[in-house]
C-alpha cells in the first residue's frame, strides 16, 4: 500500500470551498497536511461526492500556554519570519506592553506591574487552541472577545456552554485527535486506527530531526499559575483539558501499550 504525503505550507486558512476544491483534485491515497480548519463537503452535497465518501479527519492540539509562549517568540524569529519578524519586532518596542527583549515568561509576570492587562489572555479573535480543528460555523457562534470582556466585567462565569459542543463536534467529527505533549503515543493511536497509513510510524518518527518554531525559553511555573488563573483563559484552558481526556479514553479503549501499563505487568 503507497500513499502520497501532501503538505499545503503556503495556503494555510484557505476559504471552506476552496479547501474542499483542492482535496477534490487530489489523486488519493493520500495524507493531506495543512493548518486549516475543519471543512465539511456534506455542507455541499452531491458536490464532492469522493469527498462525502471517503474524507476522514484528525488533528493534534497542544497545551494552550505553552503554544502562546512558543508563539509569542516565533512571532520575533528573524530566521524563520524575516520582515514579518523585524516588523513586530519595532511595534513591541514601540508599545509600552509590547514586552520588547523580554521572555513570555517575563512579560507575563510583569503585566500587573505595568498594567497590561491584555498581556494576560493567551487567545485573539484569530489565534485560539480552536482554529485549526473546528469550522467557520461552530466557530462564528462563540465572539471570543466579547466573551473575555463579560468575563472581566463580572458577567459571565465558569466554562462556556461553546467548549462542551466543541468536544462533542471532535469526538463526532475526527478519527482522532492526539495532543502534541504525547506525540509519539498519538502516532501509536493513527497506527492502530489506519495501519495502512501509519503502520511503523511511532518508530520511523524516532528519526526525525525535532524542529523548534524559535528559541523560546520554558513557560515559568509563575507565569504559567498567573495565565491559567487568568478569567479569559478558562475556556481554552478546560477544553484542553477535555481533549487531553478524550486522548487517554481513546488509549485505553484500543489498549495501546504505554510505559505504565508496563511498569504494571511487571509488578
Amino acid at each position: 500500500f503507497v500513499f502520497k504525503l501532501q503538505r499545503q505550507s503556503d495556503r494555510y486558512r484557505q476559504p471552506e470551498e476552496d479547501q474542499l476544491s483542492q482535496l477534490a483534485r487530489l489523486c488519493g491515497p493520500i495524507v493531506y497536511a495543512n493548518h486549516q480548519r475543519y471543512a465539511d463537503p456534506n455542507q455541499y452535497p452531491g458536490r464532492w461526492p469522493k469527498l462525502e465518501k471517503n474524507l476522514q479527519y484528525f488533528n493534534v492540539v497542544r497545551d494552550p500556554f505553552s503554544r502562546a509562549n512558543s508563539a509569542f517568540h516565533y512571532a520575533v524569529n528573524i530566521d524563520l519570519r524575516h520582515d514579518r519578524a523585524r516588523k513586530v519586532i519595532e511595534s513591541r518596542r514601540k508599545d509600552r506592553c509590547g514586552c520588547h527583549a523580554m521572555s513570555f515568561s517575563q512579560c507575563v509576570e510583569r503585566a500587573e506591574e505595568m498594567d497590561c492587562p491584555q498581556n494576560l489572555q493567551i487567545g485573539s479573535s484569530k489565534d485560539t487552541i480552536y482554529d485549526y480543528i473546528l469550522d467557520d460555523r461552530l466557530l462564528a457562534g462563540f465572539d471570543l472577545q466579547q466573551d473575555c470582556k463579560d468575563r472581566m466585567e463580572g458577567k459571565v462565569e465558569g466554562v462556556s456552554p461553546f467548549v462542551n459542543a466543541s468536544i462533542d463536534f471532535i469526538k463526532e467529527r475526527y478519527i482522532f485527535v492526539g495532543i502534541a505533549e504525547r506525540f509519539r503515543l498519538g502516532l501509536k493511536v493513527l497506527e492502530t486506527k489506519m495501519p495502512d497509513f501509519f503502520t511503523r510510524a511511532p518508530d520511523l518518527s524516532d528519526n526525525i530531526p525535532k524542529q523548534r518554531s524559535g528559541h523560546e525559553a520554558k513557560l515559568s511555573a509563575k507565569a504559567r499559575e498567573i495565565l491559567e488563573a487568568h478569567p479569559c483563559n478558562l475556556n481554552e484552558k478546560v477544553f484542553y483539558e477535555k481533549v487531553v481526556e478524550y486522548f487517554w479514553e481513546e488509549v485505553d479503549r484500543l489498549g495501546i501499550e504505554t510505559r505504565a501499563r508496563r511498569k504494571l505487568r511487571k509488578l
